[in-house]
């Protein structure tokens, strides 16, 4: 998906010729007849047709929902007309979060502001999983400030706290939202801070010296991300050693880095500690499905999130079995 913004000037198709309210699945599938297969300049030229004020323009990454809207043609129109599979597109999607420009840093992608700091924050964990983890986490924006959601009831309640960015980082309190636009919330993001208990945000950024009310600052964000991934799989190793006794592992990613982002490190915690012999005794390509549907007081262990970022990194190439 190199041509993920747009690249008017290499289309050909005579887009005037095209009424507004042209079949899109059609016109699509009349130009593979046409022996057209790039699905890239097949999602552009039906986005042009919903857009025709767009052409020659390439999308900025602040253009979320037009960005979103470019993903859905391509994963909804023009890949199944192609014969591409979801799995396809979604190994797309990564590729194109890697390829997305970063705000504010001209000429530089998400893919290498991330690899900038990894090696020296959190070099076990791969670049095609951490894409993974952005792609069903924040979709590449880093002006995302999720807030609760419409779910609950009142709507925009829990969590309490906003997630900010690139990697979905908690930060503080959001107040009342009326809408899952973050402006409609009585506290702007990052949210003033629990007294007496600072969010990983704020604290994470006076670890390096961030300032914390500047929260779309890619680099910040990137380096913040990976520090909370990091010291949270820093904890539970230092809390079970026996069961994490190398990094980088299957059994490490899972249990270690990405259960404690979606669960919670209590949620990771209770689990380890009930079953450690049991963990203990096995090997460890074993532990991950030995605690499928095992249950702690009212948890029952969910592998589902965990599993849908391994699985996704996997066929991007990333993970490979210890």
């Amino acid at each position: 998906m190199a041509n993920y913004f747009l690249q008017a000037e290499s289309f050909e198709y005579d887009f005037e010729a095209a009424a507004p309210s042209v079949d899109e699945r059609a016109y699509v599938k009349s130009q593979i007849a046409a022996n057209q297969r790039d699905a890239n300049k097949l999602t552009d030229a039906v986005f042009y047709l919903r857009h025709p004020d767009l052409r020659g323009q390439r999308l900025s990454a602040d253009q979320t929902a037009l960005i979103k809207e470019w993903m859905t043609i391509l994963n909804t129109i023009v890949q199944p007309q192609l014969g591409g599979t979801a799995a396809d597109s979604e190994v797309r999607a990564v590729q194109a979060i890697g390829r997305m420009p970063v705000p504010r840093m001209p000429g530089v992608t998400i893919q290498q502001l991330i690899e900038q700091w990894r090696p020296s924050i959190a070099p076990e964990i791969p670049m095609p999983l951490l894409l993974a983890f952005i792609r069903f986490e924040s979709g590449g924006n880093f002006g995302d400030a999720t807030h609760g959601s419409p779910r609950n009831q009142p709507p925009y309640t829990q969590p309490a706290f906003y997630e900010l960015g690139l990697f979905q980082t908690p930060a503080g309190q959001h107040g009342v939202c009326t809408s899952g636009d973050y402006r409609s919330c009585s506290n702007a993001p990052p949210g003033p801070e629990v007294p007496g208990d600072p969010s990983t945000w704020v604290r994470l950024c006076a670890a390096i010296r961030a300032d914390p009310q500047d929260w779309t600052n890619p680099t910040t964000q990137v380096r913040v991300g990976l520090m909370d991934l990091k010291s949270s799989a820093n904890t539970v190793r230092k809390a079970f050693p026996e069961l994490f006794p190398s990094v980088g592992t299957d059994w490490y990613l899972r249990m270690a880095v990405l259960l404690p982002f979606a669960r919670g490190g209590g949620f990771t915690a209770a689990f380890l500690r009930t079953f450690r012999k049991e963990l203990a005794a096995l090997s460890e390509d074993k532990r991950w499905d030995f605690l499928r549907g095992k249950k702690v007081g009212g948890w029952v262990f969910d592998a589902s999130n965990v599993d849908k970022k391994m699985e996704l990194a996997a066929k991007v190439g990333a993970i490979n079995a210890p």
